[in-house]
């Protein structure tokens, strides 16, 4: 949430550039590292979507990861639980319809 909020800003100051730079590179560590749950990585994908160029490679790099994450059975798993499943499967949905409708080339 701290990456779109901070990206978006019409008049940032330097802070809050260094903010966004800051949540960029803490995002690209989290999907660099040990492997975070796939609702996660859509969220990841979210917030770097929404930032926009400034965030492109981020969003890229959790997007495909995002399509990696889907199960045989067409919806996404979460390690926090069957029943949060359903909501994991609508968020990576939504995710792929906002980018189907936007001039994105992924």
């Amino acid at each position: 949430m701290a990456l779109l909020f901070f990206s978006r800003l019409s008049h940032p100051s330097p802070a809050d550039r260094r903010i966004a730079e800051g949540c960029k590179r803490f995002l690209a560590n989290a999907l660099s590292g040990v492997a975070p749950d796939p609702d996660d990585v859509t969220e990841i994908a979210y917030a770097a979507f929404g930032a926009g160029a400034f965030a492109r490679p981020l969003f890229e790099t959790a997007f495909e990861r995002v399509i990696a994450n889907q199960a045989e059975d067409g919806g996404w798993v979460t390690g926090y639980g069957d029943t949060h499943r359903v909501s994991a499967t609508v968020a990576a949905m939504n995710l792929l319809r906002m980018v189907s409708r936007s001039d994105a080339v992924v």
